[in-house]
């Protein structure tokens, strides 16, 4: 149990202390070698999901939503965090799987003046899940449900599926970041 903690906790094990002073006078001393150097000696920071490098696939688990749009806003989110944290990697034994559970869309507060409408809302609600599967076994499953609030003035449609794509981007963010062991902001 305790292991199962530290790997999620702590998605960097620390190297030895020698390693640390050897990375630190590569890139400390020798400018030349730079990064470069670093990373061909390594300074033995090793990460605990993935690969050597810590990568993550990405695949979509499913969706019991029927609207194909949410997945795919999902997983885009999912790869564009990855890819901006450098850990979307096709090949790695660690896969984040992305699963749509839920959207739900309300209609938020309208309006009327004098009897005519004047404005008109609409609320989506969109609860997906991510799971970490390494080597067949799950490491780790985060579910999040994030809202997004739509807005037109009178005469104006609702842009619901441009809504419902940043909303899903911005799940789907999340869910990698957690995924990487990185702090999401608390549930809405």
């Amino acid at each position: 149990m305790r292991a199962d903690v530290d790997r999620l906790l702590f998605p960097v094990k620390l190297s030895s202390r020698r390693q640390s002073l050897i990375c630190l006078a590569l890139v400390g001393f020798s400018p030349a070698l730079g990064v470069g150097g670093a990373g061909v000696f390594g300074c033995g920071y090793s990460p605990v999901l993935g690969t050597a490098r810590g990568g993550l696939g990405l695949r979509p688990s499913g969706s019991l939503v029927p609207e194909p749009l949410a997945l795919r806003a999902v997983l885009r989110g999912a790869r564009e965090r990855l890819s901006e944290l450098g850990a979307l990697e096709l090949g790695s034994s660690a896969v984040l799987t992305i699963e749509v559970l839920r959207l739900d869309e309300l209609g938020a507060a309208p309006r009327a003046v004098n009897g005519r409408p004047r404005g008109r809302s609409e609320e989506l609600v969109l609860r997906a899940r991510g799971r970490v599967i390494e080597r067949g076994q799950l490491v780790q499953e985060q579910e999040l449900t994030r809202r997004s609030l739509l807005a037109a003035a009178p005469g104006l449609e609702l842009d619901r599926d441009a809504a419902l794509a940043r909303l899903g981007r911005e799940v789907g963010r999340e869910l990698a970041s957690a995924a990487m062991g990185l702090p999401t902001p608390a549930e809405i």
